[in-house]
C-alpha cells in the first residue's frame, strides 16, 4: 500500500472561486465577525463587571437570581438567538439579491 491518501483533495489543485462566489464568502465572512464580536464584547463585558463591580452583580432580581447569572444563562441565550436571526435575515437577503441577477 502507498502513503497516498484516499478521498483527500489538495487544495492547491482547485481553480480559483469566481467573483461572485468569493465576494458572497467574503461579506459572510465580515458578517459572521462583526456579529461573534458583538456577542464576545457582551460576554466579556459581563466579566469585567464582575470584577469591577461585584457588589451590583450580585444583586438579586428575583428567585435567587443575580444579575450576573441572569446575563450569563437567560440574557445570552436571547442574544445568541438574536443574532442566529439577524445571520439568516442578512443571508437570505444577499440569496435574493443573487437570484434577481
Amino acid at each position: 500500500m502507498g502513503s497516498e491518501r484516499v478521498g483527500t483533495i489538495d487544495y492547491r489543485n482547485l481553480p480559483p472561486l469566481d467573483a461572485e462566489t468569493s465576494a458572497s464568502m467574503s461579506e459572510e465572512v465580515k458578517v459572521s465577525v462583526v456579529l461573534a464580536v458583538i456577542y464576545y464584547v457582551f460576554l466579556l463585558g459581563v466579566t469585567v463587571l464582575n470584577w469591577t463591580s461585584p457588589a451590583f452583580m450580585k444583586t438579586v432580581l428575583w428567585g435567587g437570581m443575580t444579575i450576573t447569572w441572569f446575563a450569563t444563562a437567560i440574557a445570552a441565550m436571547f442574544m445568541a438567538t438574536l443574532i442566529a436571526w439577524l445571520h439568516v435575515l442578512h443571508y437570505q437577503s444577499r440569496v435574493a439579491k443573487y437570484n434577481k441577477d
